[in-house]
């Protein structure tokens, strides 16, 4: 072993001779040295540690406790004489050191190197002991620190004695807390139901069981009747929020397990807690209330399933709508309820969507609890949890009777409508027919004479009225005519009445309008008519190009030929101002374009 600094506190040089004997006798290595009645020694860590008192007890304890007391960080052995035992278990008392009682043989001597090396021993002990204590500390601070939950320790005047870095998460540094009065981080409001002075004073005389207890912030309380879950608005620093705390505070014992040694007690020392932030849950518990009471009292029927279909809650109104007592459903299978309360094949195929976990949305027929049916909505969808999952299922349901009665009425009102409008149509299309007859009668008995060219016009017009007629799309609202088809129709009727072959006649025809209503046919086919009957009975024209298109609301029918422009002629004013009139009819124009195209525009909107 390392040499080691002996140093003999007493009066007694014959204690230091016969110490330094039995080292020799032993080859002990130590450096012997008398001092009284203070050792002389140097405040360095390293000569403390080689160095051993042998402490001589003196007329009484206290010089001895004061030296060892001056020198903590030195092991002492006490050497007291026979009957100054009280002295000496006073001493042991107050410091806790070793000794041996001296014999006047001084046999003692020998048992010295033994004790040396025994108080070497407890004292590399307290060391390593020591270090562990400030190790398992260190380790303890860090993971105090570590935790997003704020850690406090509270004097019992309800000051901060410490407070871990989660507490800047509210605003403020741990070091300005510290000394600081608990209530300054509480909502002033709250003060009253959690300070310990406060709350006491006024549940005075009043017994309470764990369950019952008042939650403290300054709890002094431990095991059941300490504070659990005690929620309390916390004052934020900076920006004047609110931030929502649960406080979880024991008492502690102080020095855990450190008495007296006249009398054991127990001494309260503070409070310490965890505070943990639930502003986020308040948050969510806020909007599932808000959310539980919209679904209350809302008008659409809700039910919710698990994914085996067993149904965990519905809404008032679901039984309202569907005739049923809580008991009746709550608990039950809704995949198995819904075969005999729901029309076959939308079982089926609600069945095949909950399998594919799909939403499903249609409507079909309900029979109510009672046994009454009515028109339901339904929809049914999956909720899918944060494992991708689906934990429940939400059925909705509402009442559409009354809509499908409406729509049941307009549609046979439609369709009431459709037949007077086609009964209209084929009276108005026998009319024009007869009208057609007679004129062409008429006709036929002014042969020969200056009427009959007008009468042809006439006849020539009414047939262009009768194509309208039979080209109309009846049950459309409101009722259309195809264009295209009323123009092939037209070229034919024109050239028959001109005595002109059809096959001589050539009209290329490009629209891009397929159908117009017949509040814009019928002037259009009257204003065609008189065009093309100019172009091909007077004009002797043999090839012609209708084109047609639309923009915005308006559209255009352009006719062309390579020839003169016949309408500027004087015999054919009467048939430019019939155009023009049929033109003002369609709310629009007509115009001569580069001599042999005319352009006619009209409204497209049906």
């Amino acid at each position: 072993m390392d040499r080691l600094s002996v140093f003999l506190i007493t009066r007694d040089p014959g204690i230091l001779d016969d110490l330094r004997t039995c080292a020799e006798q032993r080859s002990l290595p130590y450096d012997l040295e008398r001092h009284w009645p203070h050792p002389h020694i140097a405040r360095d860590e390293a000569e403390q540690r080689s160095t051993v008192f042998l402490i001589e007890l003196a007329d009484s304890a206290a010089n001895t406790i004061d030296l060892i007391r001056s020198y903590p960080n030195n092991p002492a052995l006490v050497i007291a004489r026979a009957g100054s035992e009280d002295a000496v278990c006073a001493l042991h008392m107050e410091t806790g050191c070793e000794f041996v009682i001296r014999d006047d043989e001084g046999r003692y001597v020998s048992l010295l190197p033994t004790l040396i090396r025994k108080v070497l021993r407890e004292r590399d002990r307290e060391e390593t002991a020591g270090d562990m204590l400030r190790s398992s500390e260190h380790r303890y601070e860090e993971l105090i620190q570590a935790i997003p939950d704020v850690v406090y320790k509270i004097d019992p005047s309800g000051h901060f004695l410490f407070v871990n870095e989660a507490v800047r998460a509210l605003g403020y540094a741990p070091e300005e807390l510290i000394g600081r009065h608990f209530s300054e981080m509480l909502v002033p409001e709250e003060v009253p139901r959690v300070s310990r002075n406060q709350m006491l004073s006024r549940m005075r005389g009043t017994i309470t069981g764990p369950q019952s207890a008042p939650g403290l912030f300054d709890e002094r309380r431990t095991g059941e009747r300490r504070t659990r879950g005690l929620e309390v608005r916390l004052r934020t620093k900076g920006n004047g929020g609110d931030l929502v705390g649960s406080v979880s505070a024991f008492g502690e014992i102080a020095a855990t397990g450190h008495y007296h040694a006249d009398i054991q007690r127990r001494f309260f020392t503070g409070t310490v807690g965890i505070i943990r932030d639930i502003t986020p849950r308040k948050r969510a518990e806020r909007m599932l209330q808000r959310l539980s009471i919209a679904v209350e009292q809302s008008r659409a029927a809700i039910c919710i399933t698990e994914p085996d279909g067993i149904v965990v809650y519905a809404n008032p109104h679901f039984f309202r709508l569907n005739r049923f007592r809580p008991e009746e459903f709550i608990g039950q299978n809704m995949f198995v309820l819904m075969q005999d309360y729901v029309q076959e094949e939308t079982v089926e195929e609600i069945t095949r969507a909950i399998k594919s976990e799909t939403v499903w949305e249609g409507d079909t027929i309900v029979w109510r609890g009672d046994g009454e049916s009515y028109w339901s909505w339904m929809k049914v969808f999956p909720i899918v949890g944060g494992s991708g999952d689906v934990s429940d299922f939400v059925f909705f349901q509402e009442d559409i009777t009354d809509r499908k009665q409406s729509e049941t009425f307009l549609r046979e009102r439609v369709r009431d409508q459709d037949d007077l409008l086609r009964d209209m149509h084929e009276q108005t299309k026998t009319c024009i027919e007869v009208i057609e007859g007679l004129v062409s009668m008429r006709a036929a008995g002014l042969r020969g004479t200056p009427a009959e060219r007008e009468f042809e016009a006439v006849i020539a017009q009414v047939r262009a009225v009768s194509a309208v007629m039979r080209g109309m799309i009846v049950g459309t609202t409101p009722p259309l005519v195809n264009l295209d088809g009323f123009l092939n129709q037209e070229f034919p009727q024109v050239c028959q009445a001109l005595n002109v072959p059809p096959e001589e006649v050539t009209a290329e025809i490009d629209l891009s309008i397929a159908r117009v209503s017949a509040q814009v046919a019928v002037p259009l086919a009257v204003a065609l008519d008189q065009i093309v009957t100019v172009l091909i009975g007077f004009g002797q024209v043999r090839y012609l190009q209708l084109v047609g298109g639309s923009e915005n609301d308006e559209s255009w029918i352009t006719i062309s030929h390579g020839g003169r422009d016949h309408l500027s002629a004087p015999e054919h004013a009467l048939a430019v101002r019939i155009v023009e009139a049929m033109a003002m009819r369609m709310d629009g124009t007509f115009t001569h374009r580069d001599g042999a195209s005319y352009r006619l525009t009209f409204q497209s909107t049906p």
